[in-house]
């Protein structure tokens, strides 16, 4: 029986495709973080169709731009917007 009717679907987690853009990415990080409080890892993939290390190394290179602060260890890191 094939995964669909088992209800099961595609990972959210490992997406399969090339995503947007970086600039896309950071747009679509705003807008989520200008509703929630702060972001994980497996949300920035979900949202953005990129895979675990691509979203990884992007999240790095904004909070290295001064755009996000990292909170936590481990699996339990959240991303937020810098205060100012």
């Amino acid at each position: 029986m094939p995964a669909t009717e088992l209800g099961g679907g595609e990972s959210f987690t490992r997406p399969h495709g090339k995503g947007c853009s970086e600039e896309e990415c950071l747009t679509i990080v705003n807008e989520y973080l200008g509703k929630h409080p702060c972001l994980t890892r497996a949300d920035y993939c979900r949202l953005t169709g990129h895979d675990k290390q691509r979203s990884l190394n992007e999240l790095n290179a904004f909070i290295e731009k001064g755009l996000l602060m990292r909170y936590g260890a481990g699996k339990q890191v959240v991303y937020a917007k810098v205060m100012e």
